[in-house]
């Protein structure tokens, strides 16, 4: 609670990475997601939803690499003031 977050999901290569304030987490998935017909941010299916501010939303056409990762955490931290 009350706890600043920068989270990444990062899919390359059918791999699916997720970082935490720029770290990788051990959470890897090789599976073959399907193809979405939404996008929801915040909310699984409309029906749960995240308790909590979601601040910047950032969706590429590519993976980012590690340096653009932490880049960007470090930006959002001095933007944030965390």
């Amino acid at each position: 609670a009350n706890q600043w977050y920068h989270i990444i999901m990062q899919r390359t290569s059918g791999v699916t990475k997720f970082f935490v304030n720029a770290t990788q987490t051990p959470n890897t998935f090789t599976t073959t997601p399907k193809t979405p017909t939404q996008t929801r941010i915040g909310s699984q299916t409309g029906v749960r939803f995240f308790a909590g501010l979601i601040d910047v939303v950032r969706i590429y056409n590519r993976a980012l690499t590690a340096t653009e990762i932490l880049t960007h955490y470090n930006q959002e931290r001095q933007l944030f003031g965390v």
